[in-house]
């Protein structure tokens, strides 16, 4: 997937052209890619995990992406906050022919960067209802995508399509037997994804919210809640700060950025 990288930027994208022909699931996913990246982003984001009970825990985000020469992209997630978790952040080189690198960096806990392993991609990152899979980019050759119909959610015209891993090992990677999304026929925004696990039952629901123009016609979700339904809990991503193609140096993300923030 993947969708979310997430976190809220890899679910939207702008506004689009009317076609004169029906498109495939897979011509909307590259219409929708194509419009939804920007060169450089960054965002400060309040999480709030919600658990069984109501109890609620905020923490404090904040994420960085860039393209680089090769129009492939790296991203850093780490949090700022509460003083327990400073500093623990999920490193992500995208790669072109071949899994993508991740690392996971615990400072509580003495650890170097520790490196994700493709079997361990579909645990979830530090208590939230976020896997690892989740929050690396969407590749569509390890998917397939079919339109199962049109149909209205959220008062607004939708493409549902179905997402299956087109491999057994991408199955066992992702966690997730397939996906249903609705995608808006009109601006290729990704409103909702259904996840299922490998008994066919849904897992969790991902929804986007206050969906607006940021820049021209590229668009962003302020929010973007997580519903684990399995496990009662929830995980909610508020938007406090965002900048596109800004300045973000490379060595951001690099081990010794990562592992000397303080």
């Amino acid at each position: 997937m993947k969708i979310l990288m997430i976190l809220i930027s890899y679910i939207l994208c702008i506004a689009a052209p009317v076609f004169s022909e029906e498109l495939s699931g897979i011509d909307i996913m590259k219409e929708q890619k194509k419009r939804h990246e920007a060169g450089q982003e960054y965002e400060d984001i309040k999480m709030v995990l919600i658990d069984s009970s109501n109890n609620k825990e905020t923490r404090e985000l904040k994420r960085y992406a860039k393209k680089d020469n090769a129009g492939l992209f790296k991203y850093l997630a780490r949090f700022e906050g509460p003083a327990d978790i400073r500093g623990t952040a999920l490193l992500t080189w995208e790669q072109k022919d071949r899994e993508d690198d991740q690392w996971l960096y615990m400072p509580a806990y003495g650890q170097k960067l520790k490196r994700i392993a493709g079997g361990n991609k579909k645990g979830y990152f530090m208590g939230t209802d976020f896997s690892y899979e989740d929050l690396r980019p969407e590749k569509l050759e390890a998917h397939t995508y079919a339109v199962l119909k049109k149909e209205k959610y959220d008062n607004q015209d939708c493409y549902v399509i179905e997402s299956l891993p087109s491999t057994d090992d991408e199955k066992k990677t992702t966690g997730y037997a397939k996906r249903i999304l609705w995608i808006t026929t009109d601006a290729f925004v990704t409103l909702k994804v259904d996840f299922y696990d490998h008994s066919m039952k849904l897992l969790k629901t991902q929804t986007a919210h206050n969906i607006k123009p940021i820049k021209g016609k590229l668009m962003r979700a302020d929010k973007v809640l997580m519903t684990h339904h399995q496990n009662k809990h929830q995980t909610l991503m508020g938007l406090v700060d965002r900048k596109i193609d800004g300045n973000i140096d490379d060595s951001i993300f690099t081990e010794r950025a990562v592992t000397s923030f303080k």
